[in-house]
């Protein structure tokens, strides 16, 4: 067994570069683990403004940008937050503008626009109330439903 390695050539002499089982040089090392590092950008900002104002969700966003929702959230939480109103005061100034300059459809659009604003009902808030007012509203009406209903009823017949 001696004897079939001593017959082997030599490995060759270093000269500097180590070459591949084909006698090629090897390529670059490339990690395939893990995302490109985003570019965040004013027009990167911008795009993720105007995908979530056109309804897109957190997750469909970062798919669309090539980010994780937590890359997403850590660089464009303003525009995540604000972007779907900051976007819709946009168009609404631009329909006013329109407007004004003449264009009799985006007049229309800008008055219907209000007309849903206006459909929308607002309730009035309920008053809120202290801990002493609310434990007397919940002691008058413990017996209503309940199992503490049901053994204060049982307890009174």
């Amino acid at each position: 067994m001696d004897q079939e390695f001593q017959d082997r050539p030599a490995p060759p002499a270093e000269s500097g570069s180590i070459d591949d089982l084909f006698g090629a040089p090897p390529a670059p090392y490339h990690d395939p683990r893990g995302r490109k590092k985003l570019k965040v950008t004013n027009d990167l900002r911008e795009h993720v403004a105007v995908l979530r104002a056109g309804g897109m969700e957190r997750d469909e966003i970062a798919d669309a940008i090539g980010c994780s929702e937590r890359t997403l959230r850590t660089y464009f939480l303003p525009e995540l937050n604000e972007g779907k109103s900051v976007k819709r005061a946009e168009v609404v100034a631009k329909l006013f503008e329109l407007g004004m300059a003449g264009s009799v459809p985006a007049l229309k659009a800008f008055l219907a626009l209000g007309v849903k604003a206006d459909a929308i009902p607002r309730l009035p808030k309920d008053p809120k109330l202290g801990k002493k007012e609310q434990a007397k509203i919940d002691a008058h009406t413990a017996h209503q439903g309940g199992r503490w209903g049901a053994l204060l009823e049982g307890a009174m017949h």
